[in-house]
Order: C-alpha cells, then sequence, then structure tokens
C-alpha cells in the first residue's frame, strides 16, 4: 500500500503546479510528526498517509535533491555512519520483528546517509565499478518489485523446515534469495520487454 502511495505522489507531483508542492510536503510531513508526536492512532486508510514510514520517503527526497544539486558533505563519514547505523540496528533487531517507530526511523536514517555517502563519494572519485555490480544495478526495479514476494517465500520455507540458524543467516540467505529472483525477473521478463518496446519506439 504505500508503495502504490508513493506511485500516487509522484504522479501528482507531475501534474500538478510546482508552486503548491511545497506546501502539500510541508503539510504532510507536519501531519506526519504530529501523529508521531502525539501518539495518535489514524485510521486504516490514514495511516499510510501519516505513517512514520513515510519519514523515509523524505529522506530519500532529501538525499535526491542534494545529488542532483551536488551538495556533497563528508561522504565518507556519513557512509561509515549509515553502515554502523545499519549493523547497530540490524544487531538489536535481526529478524525486524521490533516495528517500533524508532526501529523505523533508525532504518530510514540508516539507508539515507548509505545511498548519500556512496553516490557523493562516487561523484567525489569516480569510481571503476565491477561489472557484477553493474548488473545488479540494472536489475534494482525487477529486484525492487519482487523483492517482498522472495522474502516471504524464503522465511516461511524457513519456518516450514523449522530452521534453527542463526537470525542473522536468515537474513543473509532471504537477501541473495531475493536478489536472485530479482536478477532473474529483469534477465526474462524487464529486459526483453525493454527491448521490445525500444523496438517499436520512434525510429531517428
Amino acid at each position: 500500500s504505500h508503495e502504490l502511495f508513493f506511485y500516487a505522489i509522484f504522479a501528482l507531483g507531475i501534474l500538478l503546479p510546482k508552486r503548491w508542492w511545497l506546501g502539500i510536503m510541508a503539510g504532510w510531513l507536519a501531519a506526519i510528526l504530529a501523529f508521531w508526536a502525539t501518539g495518535a492512532v489514524a485510521s486504516p486508510e490514514l495511516e499510510v498517509i501519516v505513517s512514520s514510514r513515510n519519514l523515509g520517503f523524505f529522506l530519500g527526497g532529501m538525499v535526491g535533491w542534494l545529488v542532483v544539486y551536488r551538495r556533497t558533505y563528508a561522504p565518507v563519514p556519513l557512509l561509515g555512519g549509515g553502515v554502523a547505523l545499519m549493523l547497530a540496528a540490524l544487531a538489536l533487531n535481526p529478524m525486524l520483528q521490533n516495528d517500533s517507530k524508532p526501529h523505523r526511523l533508525a532504518f530510514a536514517v540508516a539507508a539515507a546517509l548509505i545511498v548519500y555517502g556512496a553516490t557523493t563519494l562516487e561523484m567525489a572519485r569516480p569510481l571503476k565499478i565491477p561489472k557484477p555490480l553493474l548488473r545488479l544495478g540494472d536489475a534494482s526495479y525487477s529486484l525492487y518489485l519482487i523483492h517482498v514476494g522472495a522474502l516471504s517465500l524464503t522465511y516461511s520455507a524457513l519456518h516450514q523446515v523449522r530452521s534453527t540458524l542463526p537470525a542473522l543467516v536468515q537474513i543473509s540467505l532471504a537477501t541473495m534469495v531475493a536478489v536472485a529472483a530479482g536478477w532473474l525477473v529483469y534477465r526474462f521478463v524487464e529486459k526483453p520487454l525493454l527491448t521490445f518496446f525500444r523496438s517499436r519506439g520512434p525510429k531517428g
């Protein structure tokens, strides 16, 4: 539901005048923070809009703005801090069972720092990216679309066989399955479709 909501937000961004956007986004952020601060309980429909999960959307948007306008601030320390925060959050909440607001914020901030630090580091010091990582980047949208189902099926299978593997091993295994599934969808579905539609597009 949150993914669909974000798509709707982007669609509005295309359709609505830009001058409206600052007010809309500021009002939305204020509503999220107000529900967080007061602990108010929203209806299921309203929860999608005011959920603290949406703070990750704002952090991602902020990172995008900083990168587009080439605002670089201490990429190495921020990248290191993001990795450290992510590892700490995973250590404290290894199976992601605690869905409290502080944990949501910790993961969102860690992800934003990692993306910003890595992106701005590459901007400052062009890197030679290994081809497997480039291919993984090509498959990122397919991975995004398929990862929830792949993770769910993997955890369900581990539960069915009553796995006693440590939590971090289970997370690692599920992550590898999700990445493999995403690449397969890209290789055999997304890439052929892109090739097909590009060949049907305007010539020249």
